[in-house]
């Protein structure tokens, strides 16, 4: 993994969703809020920490692989997300630090829903899906729709998702995703 490291770091007002959840025993307080333009650098770097970190079952250590992935997870592209009237892109934070980003367009697909890696079982990638399908209720949807890859399935399962048919791919064909939906 550590050869994958050099591929991290690449040369609005709103709602917010305020969640106490229970991690290692202990009570966690995750805050969701809409990103601002301000969380584009630290947001693009944890996209890309989670995808290589955290999504080793996925990429399985294919260095071409990742890059595939995370190509579009730059400070630019997440700016333009934000921006976008089409979607919606939340932030998490614990303790004051970004723990999380997730995006959900309006029509109630989730694109994006990643964790940092020290973040992870504590709540923050459920305190996320809260806001993303509430977004998602918001805009007069009564479906999420997204592609889980391996290393996510089980959560979505837990969370009432339910394979939806097909499957996508990514990265080439190389990268195996199934799309899962979940009623709202």
């Amino acid at each position: 993994m550590a050869g994958l490291a050099s591929l991290v770091a690449p040369g609005g007002t709103g709602r917010f969703y305020t969640s106490e959840r229970m991690a290692m025993g202990e009570a966690i307080k995750v805050t969701v809020r809409r990103a601002s333009s301000g969380d584009a650098a630290e947001a693009a770097l944890l996209l890309r920490r989670s995808i290589v970190e955290l999504c080793a079952a996925d990429h399985r250590g294919e260095p071409a692989l990742v890059s595939g992935w995370i190509e579009n997870k730059t400070e630019e592209n997440v700016l333009r997300w934000i921006g976008d009237p089409a979607g919606a892109v939340f932030v998490a934070e614990v303790g004051g630090k970004l723990a999380g980003v997730g995006m959900v367009r309006t029509d109630g697909e989730v694109l994006l829903n990643y964790v940092h890696p020290e973040a992870r079982f504590r709540g923050v990638s459920g305190a996320l899906m809260d806001a993303l399908e509430a977004e998602a209720r918001a805009a007069g949807r009564g479906v999420c729709r997204l592609e889980s890859t391996a290393t996510a399935r089980r959560f979505y399962e837990r969370r009432g998702y339910v394979a939806s048919g097909g499957c996508g791919s990514r990265c080439d064909g190389r990268l195996s995703c199934d799309w899962m939906e979940k009623r709202l």
